[in-house]
């Protein structure tokens, strides 16, 4: 596989705990939610393409100008096919956190949000912290049991 070193039982164990997961019906108090990024590079032209003509396709150079860079996230309850993605101009820990931000916003009647996640380093307590005290307002924060996905 092409990530995978080899499947010891620590791997396998972990697999199985995140697919059981996913075969759990439907329960609006307990969402199954998986969370993902994606660093982006942002592109602009160098020069103008021609526009579309009748009879004939737009144009556009392939030359371009490297605008920075981006990160896109995406928040997917996979037993509904809901989404929620936004963007912002770094991959932090402090994003991370206005993810999880996002997420409790979304899921307020949630008891218990079942989050899947990888191992990036920036999946970390840390950034659960700020998440907590913010969320809420007065409200419980739901408990968030975090699987890391193999």
């Amino acid at each position: 596989m092409w990530c995978v070193p080899h499947l010891d039982q620590e791997f396998i164990a972990r697999m199985e705990d995140v697919l059981r997961l996913y075969a759990r019906r439907l329960d609006p108090t307990q969402p199954v939610i998986c969370l993902d990024e994606k660093p982006l590079v942002l592109h602009g032209s160098k020069r103008s393409g021609r526009g579309v003509r009748p009879g004939q396709v737009a144009r556009r150079d392939y030359e371009y100008r490297r605008l920075g860079t981006a990160n896109a996230y995406c928040i997917v309850e996979p037993l509904t096919g809901r989404r929620l993605t936004h963007a912002t101009p770094r991959r932090g820990y402090r994003e991370f956190a206005h993810a999880l931000t996002k997420i409790d916003r979304r899921y307020k009647r949630a008891k218990i949000i079942h989050l899947v996640v990888d191992n990036l380093s920036i999946h970390c307590e840390k950034a659960c912290t700020p998440c907590e005290r913010r969320t809420r307002r007065g409200r419980p924060a739901p408990e968030r049991p975090v699987r890391r996905a193999p």
